[in-house]
C-alpha cells in the first residue's frame, strides 16, 4: 500500500512539476495580451461613454416631447374656454 501511494506520488510530481519555467518570450507574449486586454477595456469604456451620452440626449428629448405636449393641452384648454366665454356673451349661438 505504501509502495502505490509513493507511485502515485512520483506520478504527481512528474505530471505536475513544482517549478514553472518562463522564457522571455512566454514573458513578452504574456505582456501583449495584457495590453490588448487594456486596450480592449478603453474601448469598451469609450462605448459606454457614448451610450451613456446617447441615453442622455433621448432623455431631453423625451422631457421636450412632455413639455410640448403640456403646453399644447394648455393651449386647447384656453381655447376651449375663450370659445365658452364667446357662446356666453351671446355673440354666438350654441
Amino acid at each position: 500500500m505504501i509502495r502505490l501511494i509513493v507511485r502515485i506520488g512520483a506520478w504527481l510530481d512528474k505530471r505536475f512539476p513544482a517549478k514553472v519555467v518562463l522564457t522571455q518570450a512566454d514573458l513578452q507574449e504574456m505582456k501583449k495580451r495584457v495590453e490588448i486586454a487594456i486596450a480592449s477595456c478603453g474601448d469598451l469604456m469609450s462605448l459606454h461613454h457614448t451610450h451613456e451620452d446617447a441615453i442622455s440626449e433621448l432623455e431631453k428629448s423625451i422631457d421636450g416631447i412632455k413639455d410640448l405636449l403640456a403646453k399644447a393641452a394648455q393651449v386647447g384648454a384656453q381655447a376651449q374656454k375663450s370659445r365658452a366665454d364667446y357662446i356666453a356673451s351671446g355673440r354666438m349661438a350654441e
